[in-house]
């Protein structure tokens, strides 16, 4: 599982000691914290707080469409695996439909959280590199979402992954995933502030057109029951992948049918940003 900005960006280039100064002066929650680091887009100690700082929220539209995608297509046997599946906040909406199956995460941290909400009778948690983690069957259902797929950030891993999600599918089965194009991407290009009674997060975003990249910093402070903070600051480096980009490895790692369209309002495809797509 992945994740973007929470919140509108506040456009400023502003940024000093990891606070936005521009017009305002923005105060540190007030008590002793820990320090914690975390490496990059290996989500280690933040994936503790990542459902607690609202990115899980983006489950309840993806829920939403891959449930309609379930019933057009009649998945049955219910089965599925998750690249990336982060918490599995997904995979926990799945299991209310009476899917089980397998879910493939790079961070042991979200494996950590997913074994919290996830029966183990129902879904297998694997910790590995989505790009060659193999499970020992395949399934009629694939998902990648939350922007995994930038997670990777060379067209030869993205090669690999795509033919690895393809070896996992049965005959007939699809495969369903979202991503961010370059100019979804861009959009990251700024600050996003937000705090809450107990939590206080700062990101900053920056853009690299030249290579397609966003770089994005993450750091904030989280309440502990006995009022004092977390501290974490977690690294998070993507990269835009256009829609010519995506459908020439689908091809090339074997997909036949290939369908994609704007992730948020059926908006058209040419208009960038995030794409929901579908391979089989």
């Amino acid at each position: 599982m992945a994740c973007g900005p929470l919140f509108w960006p506040l456009r400023s280039s502003s940024w000093i000691n990891g606070a936005l100064l521009k017009g305002r002066d923005i105060q540190y929650p007030q008590g002793d914290y820990r320090w914690t680091p975390a490496g990059q887009n290996r989500y280690g100690h933040f994936a503790q707080y990542y459902d607690q700082l609202g990115w899980k929220r983006f489950t309840d539209s993806t829920f939403s469409k891959l449930g309609k995608i379930i019933r057009q297509f009649k998945i049955n046997p219910k089965e599925i695996i998750d690249f990336g599946c982060g918490t599995g906040e997904l995979l926990s909406r799945l299991a209310d439909l009476d899917f089980t199956g397998i879910g493939v995460d790079a961070s042991p941290g979200m494996i950590e959280k997913a074994r919290l909400k996830l029966d183990p009778a129902e879904f297998h948690l694997l910790i590995g590199d989505i790009c060659d983690k193999k499970a020992n069957r395949k399934f009629p259902l694939a998902t990648c979402f939350f922007d995994t797929i930038n997670h990777i950030t060379s067209q030869k891993n993205l090669r690999r992954f795509i033919k690895n999600v393809h070896h996992h599918l049965e005959y007939g089965g699809i495969f369903v995933f979202d991503f961010l194009t370059p100019e979804g991407l861009e959009e990251w290009q700024g600050t996003d502030l937000n705090s809450k009674d107990d939590y206080f997060l700062l990101q900053k975003g920056k853009y690299i057109p030249s290579r397609k990249r966003a770089m994005i910093s993450i750091e904030g402070f989280v309440k502990r029951p006995d009022g004092n903070y977390d501290r974490f600051y977690q690294f998070i480096e993507e990269r835009g992948i256009t829609i010519d980009e995506m459908n020439q490895h689908l091809v090339s790692a074997g997909f036949q049918h290939i369908s994609m369209r704007g992730f948020f309002h059926d908006y058209e495809i040419d208009q960038g940003g995030r794409i929901l797509g579908m391979a089989g």
